[in-house]
């Protein structure tokens, strides 16, 4: 969505697809959605943000979108006039792994490739200025021609004219061609009998794709703000619509972390935010000056209902913090005390052999305070491997690995990464628990009596 309307104004996409708009002007923008008689509610866009809309499986339809903002509108079509990428997968040439390398041309430039399945052929898109050599490898997962076992010529034409080629070299992977290109050539047609699309990551692409958008959704439904998921989405379907079919699978899965995480970390300021307004209410019952720690929490709440997760996290414990430190301090030592004494008694009537002399202890763990320190001297760690740490150390220094897993929602691959990066940084070690992971947090000398 820019200040001029809508880029592209029309388009066309399988149906069940979804299509994410972004505002990229500097105003908001309102987009309005338009089935026949049929009109959605509008929704505002604000610059820089993002909205997602999952359109009907039902068969071939048309809408209409409009922008109220500045009276523009685009068209989209579902179903018989869908999208061509499905038909025509693009070949990122620069990427070895799509199964096109050495991929040139002597003195003109190589625009595009893409799949014609229907031809079991390459389409590749030149600029030749004048006569030219194209000198490209292709993988025979690719494209292939082959007949009883043995290699046969491709055909090769740019238009209705055949091409004279060389074949330079060819392997049990891939074949090298060496073709001559007129003058003025636009699109080079190289055919073969097999062709696939499995090679360039194609079906794994659009696959995650579909599933970030699925998670997304989900989220949004739940009232969640989205916001680094939906850009990462964004930029995973312009690298697919690319050919950057690999890249566009690693984009769509931090898409799918990017939603998970801020769903957790969501859950969680939420939790803080509910225990500062607790405290404040506590502390003000108390007598307390709470006006600090009610303004720390007015602007938690507010950078909480932008998407902030994380920020509005390390207010609203700010705000806790604020507010249970204007608590009366003899009243503070009083139910201390209190506490204190009680705990105290009940783990004493609890020791077996409770009034005799006290074995040694041959474990010691941490109270909490260890663990600050080392948030203190790692601020780089994650939102999300703090709070795997905290409830590690508040299950007594240990947990199985799927009951990290399930307390967070995490999926297995997400968690054995965590997991990575915290035994890089050497604050767990993992090890066998029968067959499952135990995860250990390792204490640091100095919390050792």
């Amino acid at each position: 969505m820019t200040a001029d309307g809508f880029d592209p104004e029309s388009m066309a996409i399988r149906p069940g697809a979804t299509v994410v708009w972004k505002n990229v002007d500097e105003k908001v923008h309102s987009l309005e959605i338009i089935a026949g008689e049929t009109r959605g509610e509008p929704v505002m866009i604000s610059p820089g943000e993002t909205y997602s809309y999952r359109f009907p499986d039902d068969g071939p339809r048309e809408f209409m979108y409009f922008d109220a903002e500045n009276g523009k509108s685009g068209q989209l079509t579902t179903g018989a006039q869908q999208a061509s990428t499905a038909d025509r997968p693009r070949v990122d040439f620069t990427d070895a792994r799509s199964g096109i390398s050495d991929a040139s041309l002597n003195r003109g430039t190589i625009t595009g490739v893409e799949i014609v399945q229907e031809l079991r052929a390459l389409r590749i898109s030149v600029d030749v200025p004048g006569y030219d050599v194209l000198q490209l490898t292709i993988d025979r997962n690719l494209l292939d021609a082959r007949a009883s076992g043995k290699d046969m010529p491709f055909s090769i034409r740019a238009g209705s004219s055949a091409l004279s080629y060389d074949e330079t070299g060819a392997d049990p992977e891939s074949r090298s061609l060496r073709v001559t290109v007129p003058a003025g050539t636009e699109s080079i047609i190289i055919r073969g009998n097999a062709v696939a699309a499995e090679p360039l990551g194609y079906q794994s692409a659009y696959s995650t794709l579909n599933e970030a958008a699925s998670v997304i959704a989900s989220y949004k439904a739940k009232g969640v703000v989205t916001g680094e998921a939906d850009d990462l989405l964004l930029q995973a379907t312009d690298a697919a619509y690319l050919g950057k079919y690999h890249f566009a699978t690693d984009l769509a899965g931090e898409a799918i972390e990017a939603a998970h995480r801020a769903d957790r970390i969501a859950v969680v300021a939420n939790t803080v935010m509910n225990e500062a307004e607790t405290s404040i209410m506590a502390t003000k019952t108390l007598g307390g000056d709470v006006s600090q720690a009610e303004e720390l929490l007015d602007h938690t709440k507010e950078v909480y209902s932008y998407g902030g997760y994380e920020e509005a996290l390390n207010l609203a414990n700010y705000a806790r913090d604020a507010a249970t430190t204007k608590i009366n301090p003899f009243l503070i030592v009083a139910a201390i005390g209190m506490s204190a004494a009680a705990v105290l008694y009940v783990l004493y009537r609890r020791l077996p052999g409770a009034g005799k002399a006290p074995a040694q202890e041959s474990v010691v763990q941490d109270d909490g305070s260890n663990l600050q320190s080392v948030f203190v001297e790692k601020p780089h760690l994650r939102e999300d491997d703090r709070m795997v740490l905290k409830y590690i150390v508040d299950r007594g220094g240990e947990a199985l690995l799927a009951e990290i897993r399930n307390k967070f929602g995490l999926p297995k691959s997400t968690a054995w990464r965590l997991m990575r990066r915290l035994e890089r940084e050497e604050l767990v070690e993992i090890t066998k628990f029968g067959n499952q992971n135990m995860v250990r947090y390792k204490l640091k000398p100095e919390a050792h009596q």
